[in-house]
């Protein structure tokens, strides 16, 4: 009987190391592992799943490469141009647990750009239906401002 419990916790304890968890002497503690990042075909442009996350997204082309951020508290996030060409986000907490896809709306021609504030802030858009350039901005609490036309200049781009 021993034997057998020590082969379970043998193999309990490979499972957890396999799956990228670590075992302690407190028992077994699960580290997250977040997504690989998708790096698109910069002259094709392809509907792709996200790894993690699926998809459908739009990338490579036109469209780029997905945008990744991971926030001061573990969260990694994800933003990726739609089938439906609106802006796309989902993000994975340090627990590990993943959201839902949840549109931020939009309607994008092409690929998406980040950038932080040096506050706190993200500010996440890309080039419109109509040709301009559009942004939303993130705070640190999480609230979104609507869709706002955007230029590359300061206090964002230099």
């Amino acid at each position: 009987m021993q034997r057998i419990r020590k082969a379970a916790a043998v193999a309990v304890a490979t499972m957890a190391l396999a799956a990228g968890g670590a075992v302690g002497a407190a028992g077994t503690a699960h580290a997250v592992t977040y997504p690989v990042k998708l790096v698109c075909d910069a002259s094709t442009e392809e509907v792709r799943e996200l790894p993690g996350f699926g998809g459908p997204i739009r990338c490579g082309g036109r469209f780029g490469q997905p945008q990744y951020v991971t926030f001061d508290d573990g969260t990694f996030q994800a933003f990726a141009v739609g089938t439906d060409y609106a802006l796309w986000t989902r993000w994975m907490n340090p627990n590990g647990t993943v959201s839902t896809w949840v549109t931020l709306g939009g309607v994008l021609s092409g690929g998406i750009f980040q950038k932080w504030d040096g506050r706190g802030n993200l500010l996440i858009g890309g080039r419109g239906s109509d040709g301009s350039y559009w942004a939303r901005i993130r705070d640190v609490n999480g609230g979104w401002t609507p869709w706002n036309p955007f230029t590359f200049g300061p206090p964002w781009y230099p």
